[in-house]
């Protein structure tokens, strides 16, 4: 109702050109510090009125009126810039700020299509609302070849171009690997962490410390909870101190990272190495990172999170269902998702940060400082250098 904009590239409600048949890959960059995005597209309808003069409090009934096709499908072909070892196809791609996805869109028949923001559920949105749908610009599709099928289409189209062009050391490979299924082993920056790699653990909270009196703290700690069993004498997070080293972490090391957030959801973001997701634990102990899994915890049917497991990322959303400071902790047993992601100290030494993606909880103190040292031969380790 504030009458903002989602921008796309700057621009508010901005035209793009494309052709049927005509694969387009798509990057999608959340450079917002607050708004939950739930990207897609819609068929328009022909005789839909224009947009351009539209109040953004008008969109969602636009989309209700004017936007009437299916979702389209297509494939995600990478998170935050890291390929995945296979496409997944969805309609709605759910962005968290600091998120990025790149996507491979082919559109099936000719026409307008409205690029939409859905509505996300409370549970999911950064605004701990639901979001109302908006519109954030249209396609114009010019004629072309009829698709169908795009799934089947790429991975026809793909496993052609490849056989052509790749070199024949690799070229079966990626040939077999394109028609099993859209997959991209070969083009996957890390490989699987797999458990025996593991050489050291780590734990993150989120929180938000409203006190009935006196200023509200924005903090990181570093013991996960234990919603049946919590110890307040044990929960001590801290707001961010720039000359404090939160976490020594070694040079070559593998850790495993439990990550939660005691009051509200936070998207988890760290600098320099990526994580990849093993597995992520609803409040009845589901797994819903699985594909096809349905996160309806609260009552809230959430599409974020199927279909991560395996993932590698540096962004991350950390959910919890307490929205109210009154409840916590009293409600942590139905309300805490439990992450877990693994990630390798590899090449750079030095001092880094992980923090919370919005901004403002960020600079507010709800940040941390990590270093990567090298092993001293002994045990322990040496400190880095600049």
């Amino acid at each position: 109702m504030s009458g903002r904009f989602t921008t796309v590239n700057g621009i508010v409600r901005p035209v793009f050109q494309a052709r049927v048949g005509q694969p387009e890959r798509w990057r999608l960059i959340h450079g917002g510090v607050r708004d939950t995005i739930t990207f897609g597209f819609r068929r328009k309808k022909l005789d839909a009125p224009e947009f351009t003069t539209l109040a953004a409090r008008d969109g969602a009934r636009y989309i209700e009126e004017n936007c009437t096709g299916d979702l389209i499908a297509y494939q995600l072909i990478a998170a935050d810039g890291l390929t995945m070892a296979q496409a997944h196809q969805t309609s709605l791609s759910t962005l968290q700020p600091g998120y990025r996805y790149d996507a491979l869109v082919v559109f099936p028949e000719a026409g307008d299509y409205c690029v939409v923001n859905e509505s996300a559920p409370a549970s999911g949105s950064v605004s701990r609302e639901p979001t109302t749908r908006q519109l954030l610009g249209v396609v114009k599709v010019a004629p072309g070849t009829n698709v169908p099928d795009s799934t089947a289409f790429l991975r026809d189209l793909l496993a052609s171009v490849a056989s052509k062009v790749l070199p024949a050391d690799v070229r079966d490979k990626v040939v077999h690997e394109l028609k099993d299924g859209l997959k991209f082993t070969s083009f996957v920056p890390h490989p699987d962490i797999t458990d025996n790699e593991v050489t050291g653990k780590q734990e993150l909270v989120f929180f938000i410390d409203i006190p009935t009196s006196g200023n509200v703290s924005f903090e990181v700690g570093n013991k996960a909870i234990d919603p049946l069993h919590f110890d307040p004498a044990q929960f001590k997070p801290l707001p961010y101190d720039p000359t404090r080293i939160d976490r020594k972490l070694k040079l070559g090391g593998v850790d495993e990272w439990t990550l939660q957030s005691g009051f509200v959801s936070h998207p988890f973001h760290i600098h320099v190495n990526p994580f990849q997701i093993v597995s992520i634990i609803d409040p009845s102990g589901r797994d819903v990172s699985v594909p096809g899994a349905i996160d309806n915890a609260g009552g809230q049917n959430d599409l974020q999170y199927p279909g991560l497991k395996g993932v590698w990322k540096d962004t991350l959303w950390i959910k919890d269902l307490i929205s109210n400071p009154a409840d916590f902790p009293s409600k942590l047993a139905s309300s805490l998702y439990t992450i877990k992601v693994r990630t390798r100290y590899q090449r750079y030494i030095g001092e880094y940060v992980l923090h919370c993606h919005i901004l403002d909880h960020e600079d507010q103190g709800m940040m941390q400082n990590v270093e990567i040292e090298i092993p001293d031969g002994f045990g322990g380790l040496s400190g880095s250098f600049h």
